[in-house]
């Protein structure tokens, strides 16, 4: 055959090289978010060097990318990353790869720089609409980039950025989640040597009138019981019988238990509150209805 040429077993030059097969392998991350009837993701792709792009789907099933090249939604917070982005009524926040800074972007404008230090990372971003402020992870290398040191921060959004240590000490923290009423915050967290699949608290406390955080109480977790955001499916507030929530003992049981939140008994609910999802609860609940789909 004209074109052709002879090679040693082995040592032959495909024209199909390992580009061309990831090129078309976009990568769906874990972290999905609802905003009304939009749904939100974050897309890998490698024919974009990798970037990872916010996406949106709309009832119509439209589907358009939310932030453009060369902007990327990637975090770095634990190096592992997730939980780059949050969404509230249409405006969507992201830690951007490049810089890890975090950025808002409204509807039809280019993203707005919120913070602006060097060698601090965000993730796991919440909004605490009455005080103005996103509540995230804060991983602050600036000291040491060997051992940086986690908390979580509120940062205001009205143009400075300033921003508010509420919860420190441990080695790491995740899964911030603000009540609908503003009043309470929950957290995980966990310390060295522990991953957080072998042992993680669950916390809560009040917020003040300054936004710190008071009474904080350890409500579950602790040395061998891990309470990660793989095992706790949601935060429930229930108008009867105080508030709830359901987590997996041990996966290898199939069982679950229902934990009572101490802290929280004397709360006056009203219907429109009873149900209290965190991000990482209404995600899991999604993909249950996908998966049924």
């Amino acid at each position: 055959m004209a074109g052709t040429k002879a090679a040693p077993y082995g040592s032959w030059k495909s024209p199909i090289t390992s580009t061309h097969v990831a090129s078309g392998a976009v990568i769906l991350e874990w972290q999905i978010a609802l905003d009304g009837e939009d749904v939100y993701w974050v897309e890998t792709r490698p024919a974009e060097a990798g970037r990872s792009v916010l996406v949106r789907c709309s009832p119509e099933a439209q589907i358009v990318d939310v932030i453009a090249s060369p902007w990327s939604a990637r975090t770095g917070v634990h190096e592992y990353g997730g939980g780059a982005f949050t969404v509230d009524e249409g405006t969507v926040y992201f830690s951007n790869f490049t810089d890890q800074n975090l950025y808002r972007q409204d509807a039809s404008t280019s993203p707005q720089q919120i913070t602006h230090e060097a060698d601090v990372r965000y993730a796991d971003i919440v909004i605490d609409r009455r005080r103005g402020r996103a509540v995230c992870v804060s991983e602050d290398h600036i000291k040491s980039n060997l051992q940086p040191t986690n908390s979580l921060v509120g940062i205001k959004l009205d143009g400075t950025g300033r921003r508010q240590q509420l919860v420190s000490g441990n080695d790491f923290y995740s899964s911030p989640c603000v009540s609908p009423d503003g009043a309470y915050l929950a957290w995980l967290t966990w310390n060295h040597p522990s991953m957080p699949w072998d042992s993680t608290e669950l916390w809560i406390g009040e917020i003040t009138k300054n936004g710190t955080i008071s009474k904080a109480v350890r409500i579950a977790g602790g040395k061998d019981e891990s309470i990660s955001n793989r095992s706790i499916k949601s935060f429930a507030l229930t108008p009867k019988g105080g508030p709830h929530i359901w987590q997996d003992l041990i996966p290898e049981t199939g069982k679950s238990r229902r934990l009572k939140f101490r802290i929280l008994q004397l709360v006056r609910l009203k219907q429109h509150q009873v149900e209290w999802f965190s991000l990482l609860g209404r995600q899991l609940k999604l993909r249950l209805l996908l998966s049924l789909a």
